[in-house]
């Protein structure tokens, strides 16, 4: 299932077959690129019905309400949310990753969505236990691992059982593209 499209769109410098990926990675982490979070959802719905639970996109006033009450979201998380709006990746007995939403009104039923599984809940739960986090918790692995966002648009994640830092720091770009590789082997286990 090695589907290769581009997730990524310049908003300044055009990008052609002459520019490498090292260079697309830097000015993703400068500010100079987005995820093409269209090109996501398709790519997610190429896969076989019942793989992927994508969301319909987040109502606007809900994301404006989000950040009145937060702070400004980061661009990669209200471009997501313009997109869809939760998910739930990479499906075998249970998801692989789950990505939180924004509620809404009314509520999804429990048995479709859990009430828990929202951005605000674990983003104030998140900051609560310390001034320096200021990081947006958009989605939790199978495995326990707090995915979180910052104020630059990089990834981290939180072992949230031993209560320490995973891996590395990732641009979203290189978070999906890890996603979609861990995610195929996990469907082809046993």
């Amino acid at each position: 299932m090695g589907l290769n499209l581009r997730l990524f769109s310049a908003r300044r410098l055009p990008i052609g077959p002459l520019v490498d990926r090292q260079t697309l990675i830097k000015q993703a982490s400068e500010g100079q690129m987005n995820v093409d979070w269209k090109v996501f959802v398709t790519r997610v719905g190429k896969y076989p019905s019942g793989i992927h639970k994508v969301l319909p996109p987040c109502p606007e006033d809900k994301i404006q309400a989000i950040q009145a009450e937060y702070g400004r979201m980061p661009s990669e998380l209200v471009s997501m949310l313009r997109h869809f709006n939760g998910a739930k990746l990479f499906i075998r007995t249970c998801p692989m990753v789950s990505i939180f939403r924004i509620a809404t009104v009314p509520p999804l039923p429990p048995l479709q969505w859990s009430p828990e599984w929202q951005i605000e809940n674990y983003t104030s739960s998140w900051r609560s236990c310390g001034s320096v986090r200021k990081e947006w918790a958009i989605g939790m692995m199978n495995y326990g691992g707090l995915i979180l966002l910052n104020s630059v648009g990089n990834i981290k994640e939180w072992d949230t059982d031993e209560g320490n830092w995973i891996g590395q720091t990732l641009t979203v770009y290189d978070w999906i593209e890890k996603l979609f590789d861990e995610g195929n082997r996990y469907l082809e286990e046993p």
